[in-house]
């Protein structure tokens, strides 16, 4: 039974060993399962099939983001040539962004570049396999992908891998969107760049050179009222003030590389090799 998607699968292979029964599982970087005997059965004679991975194609291009609004990020969607942290984005607004930033592209199954021994390739992504699975390859932190409308289930680890081949439709339009959420960490150090409007209390020892480790004195009356922030700039709030103008900053959104994994089927429905 697997915890994070509620996906239960029976056990197509074991062996007994003395009064051990041995089950082979292949994880994940922190996945897990559970594992329930329910009832008896005979000792399968081989372990069935893998499916075969064919190989890659990696999504590459322009990428239509657009960011949560009034989170200081631009307010209209961007176009990006390719991935990368935001946090190395030369927009301050988009380098210290953090909420929820949306990516989106669309797909054609025709005309992949795949990469091979002797030089590179036009494939179909279609031809002659049986299940697709999309790698977004490194994300921080929290990613909600969708594939011409239906939704998957949120990744929140690595591996950041969703199998999408009841989604994908063959034809020149596939529209991929990933949701991807960060921590507040970047925002916070961006508004350290801007003039303070709260009144702090005495600070630990790290504050007389960095300016960070003071907690605050009182609640502010732009927050108790609800009233317009006196430092426009500012968009984060914390009752602590952890970072400082030299505070580095962390990886942010979608980085990848991603791609899209081709596999053919070895067994049936059924479990059957075919």
């Amino acid at each position: 039974w697997n915890p994070e998607t509620g996906e239960t699968r029976d056990v197509t292979f074991w062996r007994v060993e003395g009064e051990r029964t041995i089950l082979d599982f292949t994880f994940a970087p922190l996945e897990s399962m559970f594992v329930g005997f329910r009832r008896v059965g005979e000792t399968p004679e081989k372990k069935p099939p893998e499916d075969e991975f064919l190989y890659a194609v990696g999504i590459d291009g322009d990428w239509k983001v657009s960011f949560e609004p009034d989170k200081g990020a631009p307010a209209t969607a961007v176009n990006f040539d390719g991935l990368q942290s935001l946090s190395k984005s030369p927009v301050p607004g988009i380098r210290f962004f953090s909420g929820t930033a949306i990516y989106e592209k669309d797909i054609a199954t025709k005309g992949w570049s795949r990469k091979c021994s002797d030089g590179v390739r036009r494939t179909d992504l279609m031809a002659g396999a049986d299940r697709f699975v999309l790698d977004l390859g490194k994300v921080s932190v929290t990613a909600e992908v969708s594939l011409n409308g239906r939704k998957f289930v949120t990744l929140w680890h690595a591996p950041y891998r969703v199998d999408i081949t009841e989604a994908l439709v063959d034809g020149p339009h596939n529209r991929l969107v990933v949701k991807v959420a960060t921590t507040w960490h970047n925002r916070l150090v961006g508004d350290e760049l801007e003039p303070d409007d709260c009144e702090w209390g005495e600070a630990n020892a790290r504050a007389a050179t960095e300016s960070i480790g003071r907690p605050l004195k009182r609640i502010p009356d732009f927050v108790l009222r609800n009233t317009e922030r006196p430092s426009k700039g500012r968009v984060g709030f914390s009752t602590w003030n952890y970072f400082g103008v030299n505070s580095p900053l962390q990886d942010a959104g979608l980085i990848g590389p991603v791609t899209i994994e081709k596999y053919r089927m070895r067994r049936d429905t059924k479990g059957k090799e075919k």
